[in-house]
């Protein structure tokens, strides 16, 4: 929940010419989405061991797997230049 509100923050806080930016938040919102389909993981194995019933489970992950899916593609198409380090004397 909290990793959504900062994430909503800096969403709307930042600069849309920047592709610096636009990377870090993308692959803030990757981080984000990994760590959530791992809760969700946990979460469905032990309602499936406990018995619980999940009426949303498939349509869950069938509607946020793919988002989450091609944002990470999406930020393996991201040309990277990493600066060159300054050697000092």
């Amino acid at each position: 929940m909290i990793c959504n509100i900062l994430a909503c923050h800096a969403t709307i806080s930042a600069d849309a010419s920047d592709n610096d930016t636009k990377y870090r938040l993308l692959r803030t919102n990757i981080y984000t989405g990994m760590c959530w389909l791992g809760t969700f993981s946990k979460d469905s194995t032990v309602n499936l061991m406990t018995g619980w019933p999940e009426p949303m489970k498939i349509m869950t992950f069938a509607s946020c797997f793919p988002v989450i899916f091609f944002q990470a593609w999406s930020l393996g198409q991201v040309k990277v230049k990493v600066p060159k380090s300054i050697k000092s004397a």
